[in-house]
């Protein structure tokens, strides 16, 4: 998995074909893929930065998360049981975030905390 201006891509090496993700309005900055390579979250750039979870496979859009980020989206990271779904920014004050209910997952977009 690669990003490419605003669009993610997704080569698969068996079958050499590709998945895109275009539902980006700025540059990517940063991609993750969950532990078992179904789904990807990529982050952009921009005044208000959004992160998109998408599946892999597909190509088809999950969810948008809230907005929390002031700046570029610079790191994302799956937690290793892929229910939470974290991101950092570049900015000043950094802000770190966690995606996430107690039970649940990413996938209902809730923003569990903010730092």
């Amino acid at each position: 998995m690669y990003a490419t201006a605003a669009l993610g891509v997704v080569y698969d090496h068996s079958k050499h074909t590709q998945v895109f993700y275009a539902g980006h309005d700025d540059d990517i900055l940063s991609v993750a893929v969950d532990p078992t390579g179904r789904f990807a979250a990529s982050g952009q750039l921009g005044y208000r930065p959004r992160v998109h979870v998408w599946d892999a496979l597909s190509g088809r859009a999950l969810c948008v998360l809230p907005v929390v980020h002031r700046s570029a989206v610079t790191r994302l990271s799956f937690s290793s049981d892929g229910k939470s779904l974290f991101s950092a920014d570049d900015g000043e004050p950094y802000t770190v975030a966690m995606y996430g209910t107690g039970n649940g997952s990413w996938t209902d977009g809730s923003l569990r905390a903010q730092g």
